[in-house]
């Protein structure tokens, strides 16, 4: 694989006459990109937060965490491992989001 390509964004598409913090107004933006591997959405890896949040909400609670570890592999593992919840429940409001990247210190492949 290993191409890469280079995408040039003008002002009217990118951040304007206006800027953004560190970027000034009226900036064209260049990026390099380089595509490192083309992944068959057939052997694409589960959503595990999406398995976990039983009730659809966006947010994983210790019970459904709970359900998931005692119902998907119960062979293997019949409860949350030990210090897995805390570390991920760094706020400690019980449970866990995938929009401000709580979730997934301990599931990322």
């Amino acid at each position: 694989m290993k191409e890469k390509r280079s995408i040039i964004v003008p002002p009217s598409l990118g951040y304007g006459s206006k800027g953004n913090r560190a970027i000034p107004g009226g900036a064209t933006l260049h990026f390099e990109v380089e595509l490192l591997d083309i992944i068959d959405p057939k052997k694409r890896h589960p959503n595990i937060f999406r398995e976990m949040d039983r009730d659809g909400d966006g947010r994983i609670s210790y019970e459904e965490m709970a359900y998931w570890f005692a119902n998907s592999h119960p062979d293997q593992l019949d409860r949350i491992p030990i210090g897995v919840w805390e570390k991920d429940d760094k706020n400690m409001v019980r449970s866990l989001s995938s929009v401000n990247n709580q979730f997934f210190s301990n599931f990322h492949s």
